[in-house]
């Protein structure tokens, strides 16, 4: 009878011991999931010029290239120039040189229209801009 007393006793301290690891583990994961995704929540809803859409972009391609990293960002631009509509892809920003858009489209104003999150993992993974109009525009 006192062996198994002792026995519970042990695999109640056991059980006790895996929820407590699983309930820490668990905030560690919500930790890092909300510092991933405040470094991009920032950008929501305000508005930037070319030069800080060009620094998002950095950050989300820096991102994208580390090492074994699952956590991809993208990043999509709708911009309205001569009155035609074109959507632009961080991707192709970054192959014909972040300084080419700063050159033409630094001096623009746009805003984030919306983030998108990752069914699965939460974090995340897109970036919708829009053009407003260029600074000089309202001068």
């Amino acid at each position: 009878m006192h062996k198994y007393f002792i026995t519970l006793i042990v695999l109640t301290l056991i059980a006790v011991g895996f929820v407590v690891v699983l309930i820490i583990n668990t905030q560690i994961i919500e930790n890092e999931i909300k510092e991933f995704n405040s470094q991009f929540e920032i950008f929501n809803k305000r508005k930037l010029t070319g030069a800080d859409i060009s620094s998002v972009i950095n950050k989300a391609i820096n991102n994208n290239k580390k090492e074994g990293n699952t956590y991809l960002v993208d990043i999509n631009i709708r911009i309205r120039d001569y009155g035609e509509d074109i959507t632009v892809n961080m991707e192709k920003i970054y192959s014909l040189g972040i300084e080419n858009f700063m050159i033409y489209y630094g001096d623009y104003e746009f805003e984030c229209t919306g983030i998108e999150y990752d069914t699965d993992t939460k974090r995340v993974n897109m970036l919708n801009f829009k053009n407003i109009w260029r600074l000089y525009d309202i001068l």
